[in-house]
């Protein structure tokens, strides 16, 4: 388990001491929110957005940096990516694949039977 996960606080050392004036501009760098592992293989690569606007209107404006690494990643390891938003009380989501580039809204159980069926 993370601190994060532990503590409910997020250091953002590591975050801030990568970046400028630190390091050089074009030395950029994205975290990944998940990947997702089932019998020892990745098979899913996942980065997550909570979201206040309705579900339905939510697009990849705020994830260009991810979904370009996410993409590029997919493309080098034939494994998918997913951007998937949800709102605050979890009961929605919408998985963004970016291997197929199309979008579905799930409720939280229909989002559950699809990460476990990754």
């Amino acid at each position: 388990m993370t601190l994060l996960e532990q503590t409910f606080q997020r250091s953002l050392k590591y975050s801030e001491w990568h970046r400028p004036p630190n390091l050089p501009d074009y030395c950029k760098a994205w975290n990944i929110d998940y990947v997702e592992v089932r019998d020892n293989e990745i098979v899913a690569f996942i980065e997550i957005g909570e979201t206040s606007y309705p579900i339905e209107k939510v697009d990849l404006k705020f994830k260009k940096g991810h979904k370009f690494v996410l993409s590029l990643l997919t493309e080098l390891t034939k494994i998918p990516s997913y951007i998937v938003f949800h709102n605050f009380d979890l009961s929605k989501f919408k998985i963004f694949d970016l291997q197929q580039d199309i979008s579905v809204i799930k409720s939280e159980t229909e989002y559950k039977n699809w990460l476990i069926n990754l």
